[in-house]
């Protein structure tokens, strides 16, 4: 499960800001049913979900991008860094993960400019007052450190190998054994830190949900599900179709696959698989009860924005495992009462899975205490003059359990809010434009 993520140096956030998954202990008798334990022999319970509110341009889309960032590092590989750009000397970014595996809490996390990774470690969080274990540890001189796991064992050689060769200073260490050793011989450390990196899910506030229209044509209960969930919100969809069609590719799309790419998502659901010479193109269309019980059947792209958005949400309440849903804007084109029942919604359903749920939102009637522990809501605001987004949690603040949070939110009482300048609009009269603009201004 994740526990926690720091970041510094990224985008609008240059000191270190972490988010906590971790329950706050003052809060333990409220919405008990939230919490899940933390490995035997650590203290605490984890959270389900985090709500992070903030004005526009505070940096709560960049908190998430740093999450993908390191993501996509370590899985795809570290293509550069995108650094706080507002100091005199732009800093070093650096990030950090903690999660939980069946039996122990590890750290994974990197330090990197532009084009060189300075430092690189995963260790083994211990549950005292010890040292963490050190599974390895690179530092800024490209010293490479290996804990005893993976100097024995069946990767051993490998990674004796990769040592012996030294890191690439532009590639992470983690990443480096994904490519060249095979996965069920990675060390079980290696392992663990995959699974998780590959169980997050990211959903922008633009974006869809990877493959929706590829996974309905080949996963039925999926496709009953998503048509579960858009018939229960009163959309009016009563069925869900896909189309495939081959088309020619190109070179844009033979490049990618060259690359290792298996195909990209396109817009409205779209998916184009990649294939030798011809590309396969899935399409989604929705099906519509009319008055006279025939169903008429309209493209997706056809579609409500908040149906569409739904579509691409509704994933997140049928995973199996242990996924955990990274969403920007979870509120976009939502009604408050749609939004608001999702959230419950997964709250019932992580019981079982084990999933997690990070969000951005501004929608502030989803700020209660009924709904959220106040440990699950987090703030985002820039200070001044620095123009660095700093990171709170509810928790810090003294709240009554029948304070109106949203009233208190609005109002200031936690900060988080835009504030405005005077200003005055614009009246000028209207220019006459057209053919006539000349003559009037003659006469």
């Amino acid at each position: 499960m994740f526990v926690s993520f720091s970041l510094s140096g990224f985008r609008s956030f240059l000191h270190e800001q972490t988010l906590t998954m971790v329950a706050d202990p003052a809060e333990k008798k409220n919405l008990a049913e939230h919490l899940s334990p933390l490995p035997v022999g650590h203290d605490g319970d984890v959270l389900p979900l985090a709500m992070v509110y903030g004005p526009n341009a505070a940096g709560k889309s960049n908190l998430l991008r740093g999450l993908d960032f390191l993501r996509q590092s370590v899985l795809d590989g570290f293509d550069g860094v995108q650094p706080f750009s507002f100091a005199g000397e732009i800093p070093a970014t650096e990030c950090s993960v903690r999660f939980t595996t069946a039996h122990r809490l590890l750290e994974y996390g990197f330090e990197a400019t532009q084009d060189t990774i300075l430092s690189e470690w995963l260790v083994e969080v211990t549950p005292d007052d010890s040292p963490d274990k050190v599974l390895f540890e690179r530092t800024s001189t490209q010293e490479l450190t290996l804990g005893d796991e993976l100097t024995t064992g069946p990767a051993a050689e490998k990674m004796l190998a990769l040592k012996a060769l030294g890191p690439k200073t532009n590639e992470l260490l983690l990443h480096s054994a994904l490519r060249n050793v095979d996965r069920d011989q990675l060390p079980e450390s290696f392992q663990e830190a995959t699974q998780f990196l590959e169980s997050i899910v990211v959903i922008s506030a633009g974006a869809s949900f990877i493959n929706l229209a590829g996974r309905i044509a080949q996963d039925t209960t999926f496709k009953e599900h998503i048509v579960k969930v858009l018939r229960a919100a009163d959309t009016g969809v009563c069925d869900l179709e896909t189309k495939t069609e081959f088309v020619d590719s190109d070179d844009t799309t033979d490049r990618l696959a060259r690359d290792g790419g298996t195909g990209i998502p396109l817009p409205h659901g779209a998916y184009l698989e990649f294939g030798e010479g011809k590309n396969t193109l899935t399409t989604l269309s929705c099906g519509h009860e009319t008055s006279s019980g025939t169903i008429r059947e309209l493209d997706f792209s056809e579609e409500s924005d908040g149906t569409q958005r739904l579509a691409h949400l509704a994933p997140a309440l049928s995973s199996a495992g242990k996924t955990l849903y990274i969403i920007d804007e979870l509120d976009r084109s939502l009604h408050p009462l749609l939004a608001r029942r999702f959230l419950e919604l997964f709250l019932s359903h992580c019981r079982t899975t084990g999933s997690q749920l990070v969000v951005t939102a501004h929608e502030t009637t989803l700020l209660t205490q009924e709904l959220l522990r106040r440990d699950e809501i987090w703030f985002v605001e820039k200070t001044h003059p620095d123009l660095a987004s700093v990171l709170s949690s509810l928790s810090e603040f003294k709240v009554r359990k029948d304070r109106r949070l949203a009233r208190s939110y609005l109002a200031g009482r936690f900060g988080a809010v835009p504030h405005f300048d005077e200003f005055k609009l614009l009246n000028r009269p209207t220019e006459v434009q057209g053919p006539d603009a000349a003559a009037k201004k003659a006469g």
